[in-house]
C-alpha cells in the first residue's frame, strides 16, 4: 500500500483497539473489585476518555514501532539488492570490457598477418600469429577482479604491442619508462591496455607520419603512477570519426 493508506488504516485500526482494549480492562476491573457491580455501572464509564487516551497511547507507539522497524528493514533490503544490482553492473562492464577486442585491431592484424603470408614473410606472420593468440587468451583466461603484478601486465601489453608495431611499422615508436620497483606493484588486470589502444586510435593512426607513445611507472609517494602519453607527428587525416558510444577509457 501507499503510505498514506497505511497510516489511515493503521491509526483507525489502533483506535478501534484501543477503544476495544479500554472496553476490556474496564470490565477486568470492575469485575474483580466487590465495591463495583457491573452491571450497575453505565456503559460509557467502560471507554473514559483519560484510559481510552492511554490505550492509544501505548497501541500507537507500538504499531509506529512495528512500522518503522519493518520499513527500516525493507530499506535495508531494497539497500542491499541496490548495491547487489550495481556490483553485477559492474562486473558487467568489466567483463565486457574484457571480452571486448577492437574489431579493427583484430581485422587489421589478421589482413597484416595474411600480407606478410602472401609476401612470403613467414616467420614475421608465425610470430604475429603467436603474439595474437597469447593476448586473446590472456585477455580470456585472466579474472578482471583479481590484480596481478605490473611485471605480468607489461609482458601482456608487449605482446599488444609487438602486433601493433608490425601493422604500423615505422610509423609506430613506443618508449618505455619503467622502475624496477615499479613491476612488483599489483594493479588492475588491462589497466594499460585501454589507454595504449585509445592513443594509437585517436592520436597515431590518423596521423600522416604516425607518433610516439611514452609509458612511463614507477614509486611516487609510496604509490604506484602510471603514465601513458601520445605524441603525433605531422598532420592528421581527413575526416573525422565519432567516438560517443566507447566505454573501454571511462571504465
Amino acid at each position: 500500500m501507499k503510505p498514506v493508506w497505511i497510516l489511515i488504516i493503521g491509526s483507525l485500526a489502533s483506535l478501534l483497539a484501543s477503544i476495544i482494549f479500554t472496553g476490556f480492562r474496564s470490565w477486568i476491573f470492575i469485575s474483580y473489585y466487590e465495591r463495583f457491580e457491573w452491571a450497575e455501572v453505565p456503559l460509557l464509564d467502560y471507554f473514559n476518555l483519560f484510559d481510552l487516551y492511554i490505550s492509544l497511547y501505548v497501541i500507537g507507539t507500538w504499531s509506529a514501532l512495528y512500522f518503522g522497524i519493518r520499513y527500516y528493514r525493507e530499506a535495508q533490503q531494497q539497500t542491499q539488492r541496490l548495491l547487489k544490482a550495481n556490483s553485477a553492473a559492474h562486473e558487467a562492464q568489466l567483463r565486457a570490457l574484457r571480452y571486448q577486442l577492437n574489431p579493427h585491431f583484430l581485422f587489421n592484424t589478421l589482413n597484416a598477418i595474411s600480407t606478410l603470408t602472401l609476401e612470403g614473410d613467414k616467420e614475421t606472420s608465425n610470430r604475429l600469429v603467436t603474439d595474437l593468440s597469447a593476448f586473446l587468451r590472456h585477455t580470456l583466461d585472466s579474472d578482471p577482479h583479481q590484480k596481478v603484478p605490473l611485471r605480468k601486465e607489461m609482458d601482456m601489453l608487449d605482446l599488444y604491442l609487438s602486433i601493433e608495431e608490425v601493422r604500423f611499422e615505422e610509423l609506430l615508436t613506443v618508449t618505455r619508462n619503467v622502475e624496477p620497483a615499479a613491476l612488483e606493484a599489483r594493479v588492475p588486470v588491462m589497466i594499460l591496455q585501454p589507454l595504449i589502444e585509445n592513443a594509437i586510435l585517436r592520436s597515431i593512426a590518423p596521423a600522416e607520419e604516425g607518433g610516439t607513445i611514452s609509458i612511463a611507472a614507477f614509486i611516487e609517494d609510496g604509490k604506484l603512477s602510471l603514465r601513458v602519453a601520445d605524441i603525433a607527428t605531422g598532420e592528421a587525416a581527413t575526416g573525422e570519426e565519432s567516438f560517443e558510444h566507447d566505454f573501454g577509457l571511462a571504465n
